[in-house]
């Protein structure tokens, strides 16, 4: 039986994810692809992301973000254990919350604008995407 894990927010370009076996031997690495997205040029429409992790639609939305962004998770039951994390770009820790419902809303308002990554975790699957805080 293999149990995911990842390294430490890098911050480079690629990122990668590691399976393990119950003995702690690398059994095999495979690419995280971190998300980002573009403004529109010409449409008011906010772009909605989505990603499937541990068997979840996550969706967030609007990205990039004036500092308010939305990220939609199902829970499975009350005892689920989600969390959300928001690293800016050296690394540290800006952010944490334990998801409880399937709307969550994070607030950027109070950090300066640029570059975030926003690590959610469903147990051992993690999922890692780019935030621009205009």
């Amino acid at each position: 039986m293999a149990v995911f894990a990842t390294s430490l927010p890098a911050f480079s370009q690629t990122q990668y994810g590691y399976e393990y076996d119950l003995s702690g031997n690398r059994v095999s690495r495979h690419v995280i692809l971190l998300r980002s997205a573009e403004a529109k040029d010409d449409q008011r429409e906010e772009e909605i992301y989505t990603e499937i992790l541990d068997s979840r639609k996550i969706r967030i939305c609007p990205n990039p973000t004036k500092g308010t962004l939305i990220v939609e998770v199902p829970l499975k039951d009350q005892q689920d254990q989600v969390h959300l994390r928001i690293y800016d770009v050296k690394g540290v820790l800006i952010s944490y919350q334990q998801i409880t419902e399937e709307k969550t809303t994070v607030f950027l308002n109070d950090q300066p604008s640029g570059l975030y990554i926003m690590r959610i975790s469903c147990g051992k699957t993690v999922s890692e995407w780019k935030i621009i805080k205009q």
